[in-house]
C-alpha cells in the first residue's frame, strides 16, 4: 500500500470487518451513556469529534513520510472517519428528536410578527403523522437527498415550498444552503428518481 486510503470501501474486507466491530462497540457506549447520563452526551460528542479530527489530520500528516505504513495510518484514519460519521449521524438524531418534540407544542406568545415553521406549511397534518413520516426519512440526509425529500413532499401535496432556513430548523443539519437550494428543482432529477422518493411517503 503506497498511499493513505480513505474509504472503508477500499481498504481490505477483514480490516472493513474490524472496523465496524469497533464501531459497533462504541455505538453502545455512546447509546447507553446517552440512556444512564443524558447531561453528559452533548460534551461526549463534542469531545469525540475533536478527537476525530485531530487524529485524520495526524494521519494525513504521517502519510506523507515514506517510511511510515500506510496500511496501519489508513486503518486508523478510516475508524476514526467513520467514526466521526456516527456522531454526527446520531448527534442529529437526539437533535431531530428533541426539535420534533418541540414543534409538537405550542410555542409561547412572542411579540411581533410569528415566523413560520414546517409545521405550518404542512397540509392536512393536523395530528402530525405526515410530518413524523418525513423526519424519519430525513434523518442523515444533505444536499441533494434531503432536497428530493422536500421536493417530493411538495410534488405530493404534503407541504408548500419552504425555505432552506425553515428546513434547516425543522430538521437540523442538511448541508449548506447552495447546496441544498439548487437541488430544488424538479429538473434535475429523472422521473424514476421523483417516483421513487414519493413512493417513500406513501
Amino acid at each position: 500500500m503506497d498511499k493513505l486510503i480513505t474509504n472503508i470501501e477500499d481498504l481490505p474486507e477483514q480490516q472493513q470487518s474490524r472496523i465496524k466491530e469497533r464501531l459497533q462497540e462504541l455505538n453502545q457506549k455512546a447509546m447507553l451513556l446517552l440512556d444512564q447520563m443524558p447531561d453528559e452526551f452533548d460534551n461526549y460528542i463534542e469531545k469525540a469529534l475533536k478527537e476525530c479530527n485531530e487524529t485524520m489530520r495526524d494521519m494525513i500528516g504521517k502519510s506523507t513520510d515514506e517510511y511510515n505504513d500506510k496500511g496501519a495510518l489508513s486503518f486508523i484514519y478510516v475508524l476514526h472517519k467513520e467514526r466521526k460519521n456516527d456522531l454526527e449521524r446520531l448527534r442529529e438524531k437526539t437533535l431531530n428528536g428533541q426539535r420534533q418534540h418541540q414543534s409538537l407544542n405550542p410555542e409561547p406568545q412572542r411579540k411581533g410578527r410569528p415566523k413560520k415553521t414546517i409545521k405550518d406549511l404542512m397540509i392536512d397534518d393536523a395530528d402530525g403523522s405526515r410530518l413524523q413520516m418525513i423526519h424519519n426519512l430525513m434523518q442523515g440526509q444533505k444536499g441533494k437527498g434531503a432536497a428530493l425529500i422536500i421536493l417530493a413532499c411538495m410534488k405530493k401535496g404534503w407541504m408548500q415550498k419552504p425555505t432552506f432556513t425553515q428546513v434547516e430548523s425543522e430538521f437540523g443539519n442538511i448541508g449548506s444552503q447552495q447546496g441544498f437550494t439548487k437541488y430544488l428543482c424538479e429538473n434535475l432529477y429523472s422521473k424514476e428518481e421523483i417516483e421513487g422518493a414519493i413512493n417513500m411517503l406513501s
